[in-house]
């Protein structure tokens, strides 16, 4: 017995060497039959994204979220809700824009990251209704992924279950089956880290990655299509109610009932509503579709998906803070070398934008005067 815990330990510290502490999938997340999937609470691990050479820190406060614990007595408070690109897939907790606005608020105001990766409008919407039931949050940010918000709807299905750490679609949950060991083993274990990615394949393999960006990308162009048709028809009957600043017909976006219900949901909390729209990183350069082996498609201009929302927004009464053109102007690429999701660099250019947005909407105090530098007497 004794000599079988020995190899056991053995291999384990094997494992942890070889992958330098890290982990290459999550384990912090646990299936929810609500929401599809929480976080732990407490939990802490380095990740290595995708096999990359990168690690990074994550940790999952006492409330379930990414980062340090919410300050209680914080106000005001802005709840930033969205999926894996709020929570900073691929950077360190201090590097996520949501952390990056909170160091850019200071004292004004505490911003509070409620990313959960695999969240989709569903579960963004059902996670609302939570945030305004609990502590006063002054500020809600409803991050919009342009690559998933068009998705096709699944009735029933809030997104992603997990098992044993491994995010999983609903209708396949059956076979991943749970391992016959204590859950914090499995999530803990270097040795069942390996051990899993030789059962199921690993996480992210280049293949997954590239078919889930190509139907980002086919979401965006359905939404175009569609967009695209009703314009013709609006304009043609000659009465519609949406418009550009040139005065040329905009239609309704399809997010409008969800923009509205959320609108709803956060006045009878007295709470203001404003969105981030994020792109897709094949929407911005063709170098975005290199990096996944892939020749850029012709398209429909699918910019008009953005400019409908906007407009669809406005109409609405939400502020809304598109960031497309603040990325593809960025010097360096916006999106990680492996996949869609956003790199240090471009999670500080959404902060900054995001930080002037609410003050420019009066919802955070403008940032105080620096005090001149006392240089004595002259």
């Amino acid at each position: 017995l004794v000599a079988v815990v020995v190899l056991l330990v053995a291999i384990e510290g094997l494992f942890y060497a070889l992958d330098d502490g890290a982990f290459h999938q999550a384990n912090y997340i646990v299936a929810d039959p609500e929401l599809g999937v929480r976080m732990i609470p407490g939990s802490t691990m380095r990740q290595r994204y995708l096999g990359g050479d990168e690690i990074v820190g994550i940790r999952i406060n006492a409330d379930g979220y990414r980062g340090e614990d919410f300050p209680v007595d914080a106000t005001p408070r802005i709840a930033v809700v969205g999926d894996s690109l709020t929570f900073g897939l691929g950077v360190n907790d201090e590097e996520t824009y949501t952390q990056r606005l909170d160091d850019l608020m200071g004292e004004r105001a505490a911003g509070l990251n409620y990313g959960v990766p695999s969240y989709g409008p569903v579960a963004k919407e059902a996670l609302v209704s939570e945030i305004l039931e609990g502590p006063e949050t002054h500020v809600i940010v409803f991050t919009i992924n342009i690559g998933r918000v068009f998705a096709p709807k699944r009735p029933g299905h809030p997104g992603p279950t997990a098992r044993d750490g491994r995010f999983v679609r609903p209708d396949l949950a059956e076979g991943h089956e749970r391992w016959p060991l204590p859950g914090w083993l499995v999530r803990h274990s270097h040795a069942i880290d390996r051990l899993r990615i030789w059962r199921y394949g690993p996480h992210g393999r280049p293949e997954e990655i590239r078919e889930a960006a190509k139907g980002r990308w086919r979401n965006i162009s359905m939404e175009a299509t569609r967009v695209t048709e009703e314009r013709r028809r609006l304009a043609e009957a000659g009465w519609y109610q949406l418009k550009g600043a040139d005065g040329s017909v905009r239609a309704w976006s399809s997010v409008a009932p969800l923009i509205r219900r959320l609108k709803a949901a956060c006045a009878q909390k007295n709470t203001r509503l404003v969105l981030l729209l994020i792109p897709t990183d094949l929407q911005l350069s063709p170098a975005q579709w290199e990096k996944y082996g892939l020749e850029p498609e012709e398209s429909l201009k699918l910019e008009i998906v953005t400019e409908d929302l906007l407009a669809t927004a406005e109409a609405i009464g939400v502020p809304a803070l598109d960031v497309t053109p603040l990325l593809g102007a960025m010097p360096q690429q916006p999106f990680l070398s492996v996949d869609w999701h956003l790199t240090p660099e471009a999670h500080d250019v959404v902060a900054r934008a995001l930080h002037e947005t609410l003050i420019a909407h009066k919802m955070i105090p403008p940032k105080a005067p620096e005090e001149p530098a006392d240089h004595g007497e002259r």
